[in-house]
C-alpha cells in the first residue's frame, strides 16, 4: 500500500474547543478539497490541489452534512494531547531512574520507598534499581545520609504523576474512540440525537490535569539538582566540578532548570477555567481545549529538559564517588550517558550535552538500559 503523506497546513492557534476545533479542522479539510496549502516529502509546502494531483489523488467534493462532520470534533485537542500523554508516560518512568541515580550520588536512604507506605505507586523502580551494593547501604550510618523532604517524598510525588497519567490516558482513549459529530445517528435504533459531544471539556480538563501532575516531576527534579550542586548538602564539590573558583560547573545548568520549572508554573494555570461566548452566543460556553493541549505538550517538553539536566548532574556526581559503584542497572545508565557525554573536568559549552541527554530521554534509551533488570525483578516478585 502506497502512502502519499500529503498533509494539510493547520494553524496551531485559533480554536476555543466548543463546537469542535472548527478553525484548525477546517484547514485540515481544505487540503483534502484541494484548497490552501499541503505538504508532501516530494513537493514540500505547495498549493494543495497541485500536491494532490502530483500524487494521483483527486480533491474530495463534499456532500450535504459532510463538511460539518469533518470540522465538528476534538481531533486537534486529542491529537496534541495524545502526544503530550505519550511523552509524559515515557519521561515519568525514566524520572524514577534518574531519581535513583541522584539518591545514589547523594547517599540517600531507600527506606521511604517500602511498598507498605501509603500511595506507593512506583512499581519496583526506586527500590529495585537501588537493590544491591548501593551507596545507600554503604553509607547508611554516616552523619550526612540525606533523608530530606526531597528524598523521602519521591514516591508520593512521582506516584501521583503516574496516577495522573493513567487517568488522562483513560479520558483520551474514550475521546479518540468517540464520535464527535452532531447529530449522532444510531441506525440500529432508528434515531438521531443532537448533543454536545463535540465540546472539548473532557480532554481540556484532563490535559490541564496532566500538565499540573507532570510538572511536579520537574519541580522535584530541580530540587534534586540544587542538592547535587550545593556542597553543604551533598558532600560533593561545589557545582559538581573541581577548582570551583575557576569553573562554574553545573551552576548555570541549574539556573536553566529553575527557569524551566518557573515557566511551567505559569503554563500550569488551567486553560479550561476560562470561557468566552462566541458565535453570536450560540457557543456560550467553551473549553479552551486547544490551548490546554498545546501548553500540556510544552510542560512535558520542559520536564524532559529538566530531567536531562538532573541526569547529567547525577552522573557527574557519581564521578566523585569512585571507587564506589552503583547497582548493575544504574551502572548501565551511567555507561549510556557516558557514551554521549564525557565527564566535566573543567568548564565547556554545556548545551550540546544537555541536548544529547534530552535525546536519550526522548528516545527512551534510559528506560531501555534498565528494562531487562526491571523485567527480571518483576518476574522474581511474581514468583514470591
Amino acid at each position: 500500500m502506497c502512502v502519499a503523506s500529503c498533509l494539510s497546513w493547520v494553524p496551531e492557534k485559533g480554536t476555543v474547543g466548543a463546537c469542535g476545533d472548527l478553525a484548525p479542522l477546517a484547514h485540515l479539510t481544505l487540503g483534502l478539497m484541494g484548497e490552501g496549502l499541503m505538504w508532501s516529502p516530494q513537493s514540500g509546502w505547495a498549493d494543495a490541489k497541485a500536491v494532490l494531483l502530483g500524487h494521483g489523488l483527486t480533491p474530495i467534493i463534499l456532500k450535504p452534512k459532510e463538511g460539518l462532520a469533518l470540522i465538528n470534533g476534538t481531533q486537534m485537542i486529542s491529537s496534541l494531547g495524545s502526544e503530550a500523554l505519550e511523552r509524559a508516560q515515557a519521561i515519568a518512568r525514566q524520572a524514577d531512574i534518574v531519581a535513583a541515580l541522584t539518591l545514589e550520588s547523594l547517599k540517600g536512604t531507600n527506606k521511604a520507598f517500602d511498598k507498605g507506605t501509603p500511595h506507593h505507586t512506583l512499581p519496583y523502580h526506586l527500590t529495585q534499581l537501588k537493590h544491591t551494593h548501593t551507596h545507600t547501604h554503604t553509607h547508611t550510618h554516616t552523619k550526612h545520609t540525606h533523608t530530606t523532604v526531597v528524598s523521602v517524598h519521591l514516591s508520593q510525588v512521582h506516584g501521583i504523576a503516574n496516577d495522573t497519567i493513567a487517568f488522562v490516558k483513560k479520558i483520551l482513549t474514550t475521546e479518540l474512540n468517540s464520535a464527535t459529530d452532531n447529530p449522532l445517528v444510531f441506525a440500529e435504533r432508528g434515531i438521531t440525537i443532537s448533543g454536545g459531544n463535540f465540546h472539548g471539556e473532557y480532554p481540556a480538563k484532563a490535559l490541564d490535569y496532566l500538565a499540573i501532575g507532570v510538572h511536579e516531576l520537574a519541580c522535584i527534579s530541580e530540587r534534586c539538582i540544587e542538592r547535587l550542586c550545593n556542597p553543604s548538602l551533598s558532600e560533593l564539590p561545589a557545582f559538581l566540578v573541581n577548582e570551583g573558583g575557576l569553573n562554574s560547573g553545573f551552576m548555570i545548568a541549574h539556573c536553566t532548570a529553575a527557569a524551566l520549572v518557573s515557566e511551567n508554573k505559569g503554563l500550569c494555570h488551567p486553560a479550561s477555567v476560562d470561557s468566552l461566548s462566541t458565535s453570536a452566543a450560540t457557543e456560550d460556553h467553551v473549553s479552551m481545549g486547544g490551548w490546554a493541549a498545546r501548553k500540556a505538550l510544552r510542560v512535558v517538553e520542559h520536564v524532559e529538559q529538566v530531567l536531562a539536566i538532573e541526569l547529567l548532574a547525577a552522573c557527574q556526581a557519581l564521578e566523585f564517588r569512585v571507587p564506589l559503584k552503583t547497582t548493575p542497572p544504574l551502572e548501565e545508565v551511567r555507561k549510556l550517558v557516558r557514551s554521549v557525554v564525557r565527564p566535566w573536568d573543567k568548564d565547556r559549552v554545556m548545551s550540546p550535552d544537555i541536548e544529547a541527554a534530552h535525546k536519550l530521554l526522548l528516545e527512551e534509551k534510559v528506560w531501555e538500559a534498565v528494562r531487562p533488570y526491571m523485567e527480571k525483578y518483576e518476574q522474581m516478585e511474581r514468583q514470591q
